[in-house]
């Protein structure tokens, strides 16, 4: 996904469980640059503030992605993993990512969001 960086209202990957479960995906091999949180794979039914109970988001997985900064510092708009405080974050079963990195700065973001250049995490 590409997009300006004033665009906060998208992502480039949305797994959601509003409607039904969301099981055995792979998200592998892909560029990712701008958007708002870049990736969502959430576990938000029967809702936000209450995510027990209802659909699942199971066996979730993201390997080998690249990510940019090339719109935003911090990938999109909001953390490049969907991380905000005020969302029930992540997939039912936790995240499963492995060898997903910044592009200009190495930087592999499997266990949170990627770091400004003053040390601070995105998000």
């Amino acid at each position: 996904m590409t997009s300006d960086d004033s665009n906060y209202t998208d992502s480039a990957i949305a797994i959601w469980n509003s409607l039904r479960s969301s099981n055995n995906i792979t998200v592998q091999n892909n560029l990712f640059a701008g958007g708002g949180a870049t990736i969502y794979a959430e576990d938000y039914s029967p809702s936000e503030s209450n995510n027990l109970g209802g659909f699942s988001t199971s066996n979730i997985i993201f390997k080998y992605n690249r990510f940019s900064t090339i719109f935003n510092p911090c990938v999109g708009f909001g953390p490049g993993w969907d991380g905000m405080t005020w969302f029930r974050v992540g997939p039912t079963d936790g995240w499963k990512r492995t060898g997903n990195t910044v592009i200009e700065t190495g930087e592999n973001i499997d266990n949170g969001n990627p770091h400004l250049s003053n040390g601070s995490v995105c998000g």
